[in-house]
C-alpha cells in the first residue's frame, strides 16, 4: 500500500534509515518474509553503523572501521572516506538518523546504487503515543557515552513532520526505545505470542497489520515484562525506492543507464562548486545547471587572470630575451675589443724590433 494509506495520516516522523536486508534467521519462525526489513539492527545491517563505527574509533584503530565497512557493506577504503566525507558535511542528519528523505536516496546513488539488498525505511509513531516517547521511557545511564545516551529518533519526533509521500506503508513494528529504538518485537519471538495469545497474524511484510493490533501486542510485551527493558510503543515502517531505478529523470540521456551518483561536489578551479552526476556505463556527466551558472563569473576571473599570467609571462620572457641579447652582443663586443688589443699589442712589438 502506498503512502495514500490512512494509516500515514496521524503519524509523526521519526527518521530514515538506510538498511541492508540480511536472510531471515533460523530462530525466526518461517511464516515470516526473507529477508525481513525491520528498524532493529538485530535484524538488518545499517549504513549508518560505519560513521558510528568512525566515531567510536575516532582517536584508534581506524583500519578495523573499514575492515567492517568492507564486511558488512561491500564498501571500499575510498568509498568510506567518501562516505565520512559526505556525513561531515550533511545537514539533514540528526547523528544516525536521516530526518529528511532526499539525502538518504542521495547516499543510496552515491554508495550503494543497484544493490537489491538495500531498503530505505522511514519510521512514524503515532500521535497517541508521542507524549509516551516525550517523558522519557527508562532513565539512561549516567554513565551511558554520547552514542549510547543520545536519541535522535526523539528529536526527530519533537520536530512534529509527516513522513514523506510515495513510500510503500509496511506496517507496525513494535521497538523499544531506550536511547533510541532498539530491539524489535521479533527479536524476541513475540510475534508468536501474539499469534497463540492474541490471535493477531503478521502481515506479508512480518509486521502488524493495524494500530489497534500494535496496540494490543504492544500492551502485551508492557504487561508481560518478559522481553528487554524501556519503553515498547508501536512504530509505522515505510518503503522507499531509490527514485533511480523508476524515474525516468534519472537516466542517462546518452545510453539510458542509471545515474550513478547524486549531485556531488567537483573541484571546479579548485573551488568546490559545481555539481555533476556521472553515467558509469558512458561516462557522460550532467552538470547541475545553476550551479554551473554560479561558476561562470568565477571562470570568467580565472581566465582574465590566466590571460594576465599569460601576458606578463610573455612580457618576463621579452626582457629576458632582451637581456641575454645584451648579455651576448657586450660578450661579443668584449671579444672583438680584447682581439683589437691583441692585435695593436703584436703589431707594436714588431714595428719596435724592426726599427731597432
Amino acid at each position: 500500500m502506498t503512502t495514500t494509506d490512512p494509516r500515514l495520516a496521524d503519524c509523526v516522523l521519526g527518521g530514515y534509515s538506510v538498511v541492508l536486508t540480511r536472510p531471515r534467521p533460523d530462530w525466526a519462525r518461517a511464516a515470516l518474509p526473507d529477508p525481513i526489513i525491520s528498524w532493529s539492527r538485530c535484524l538488518v545491517g545499517k549504513l549508518d553503523d560505519v560513521w558510528l563505527d568512525a566515531y567510536r574509533e575516532r582517536e584508534g584503530d581506524m583500519e578495523a572501521v573499514y575492515d567492517r565497512a568492507l564486511e558488512r557493506f561491500g564498501l571500499e577504503r575510498t568509498a568510506v572516506d567518501k562516505l565520512l566525507r559526505w556525513y561531515q558535511a550533511a545537514q539533514d542528519l540528526q547523528f544516525d538518523v536521516f530526518t529528511a528523505l532526499p539525502p538518504a536516496q542521495e547516499v543510496v546513488r552515491s554508495f550503494l546504487t543497484g544493490r537489491s539488498d538495500v531498503a530505505i525505511v522511514g519510521v512514524g509513531l503515532p500521535r497517541a503515543y508521542v507524549q509516551d516517547l516525550l517523558a522519557g521511557g527508562p532513565p539512561r545511564s549516567e554513565n551511558a557515552g554520547f552514542v549510547e545516551s543520545f536519541d535522535p529518533v526523539a528529536d526527530v519526533v519533537k520536530r512534529d513532520q509527516p513522513l514523506a509521500p510515495g513510500g510503500t506503508v509496511l506496517g507496525f513494528e513494535p521497538l523499544v526505545a531506550n536511547g533510541g529504538l532498539a530491539c524489535s518485537w521479533l527479536c524476541n519471538g513475540l510475534d508468536r505470542d501474539a499469534e497463540e495469545k492474541l490471535g493477531i497474524q503478521t502481515n506479508e511484510h512480518g509486521l502488524i497489520e493495524s494500530l489497534e493490533d500494535a496496540a494490543r501486542v504492544v500492551t502485551y510485551i508492557r504487561e508481560d515484562g518478559h522481553a528487554e527493558p524501556g519503553l515498547w510503543l508501536p512504530w509505522l515502517l515505510v518503503r522507499y525506492d531509490d527514485p533511480s531505478q523508476t524515474d525516468p529523470s534519472y537516466r542517462c540521456p546518452s545510453c539510458g543507464g542509471i545515474i550513478a551518483g547524486a549531485m556531488e561536489h567537483a573541484d571546479c578551479c579548485s573551488a568546490g562548486i559545481a555539481g555533476f552526476e556521472r553515467c558509469e556505463p558512458c561516462g557522460l556527466l550532467l552538470v547541475d545547471a545553476v550551479q554551473l551558472g554560479a561558476t561562470t563569473p568565477m571562470c570568467a576571473r580565472m581566465d582574465a587572470r590566466r590571460d594576465r599570467e599569460h601576458f606578463l609571462n610573455q612580457q618576463r620572457e621579452k626582457e629576458m630575451g632582451d637581456f641575454v641579447d645584451m648579455v651576448l652582443l657586450g660578450r661579443a663586443v668584449s671579444g672583438i675589443i680584447s682581439n683589437g688589443l691583441a692585435v695593436s699589442a703584436g703589431w707594436a712589438r714588431s714595428h719596435c724590433v724592426t726599427t731597432a
